[in-house]
C-alpha cells in the first residue's frame, strides 16, 4: 500500500495482503499478483511491467487514487472510530 500511495506501480503476492479490507479487490487489480512461491513468475512480472511504460503509468496513477480514497489517514481513522463507537455502544 505504501508504494502506491506513493504512485509506484507494485508487483507483489498476496501473501499477507489478507488485513487490506473490502477493497481488497480492488487493490489486487491494481497490482500484479503472483503466487508466493513463483520466482519465474515474480519475474516475468517484473520483466512485464519494465517493458511497458504506459503500463506502468496507468497502474501507478490508479492505485495511487484507490490507495489514497481508502487507506489515508482520513477516511482509515474515520472507519477506525466508527467501529470504535460500534464497540462501546454495544459492549459484552
Amino acid at each position: 500500500l505504501e508504494a502506491m500511495a506513493q504512485g509506484l506501480p507494485v508487483v507483489t503476492t498476496m501473501a499477507g495482503a489478507e488485513g487490506i479490507g473490502a477493497d481488497h479487490d480492488r487493490i489486487v487489480a491494481e497490482a500484479l499478483t503472483v503466487a508466493p512461491a513463483d520466482p519465474a513468475a515474480f519475474a516475468a512480472a517484473l520483466v512485464g511491467l519494465l517493458s511497458d511504460p504506459g503500463r506502468r503509468r496507468q497502474q501507478a496513477t490508479t492505485a495511487r487514487q484507490l490507495v489514497l480514497a481508502h487507506h489515508a489517514p482520513g477516511p482509515a481513522a474515520q472507519r477506525r472510530v466508527a467501529a470504535w463507537t460500534g464497540s462501546l455502544a454495544h459492549p459484552r
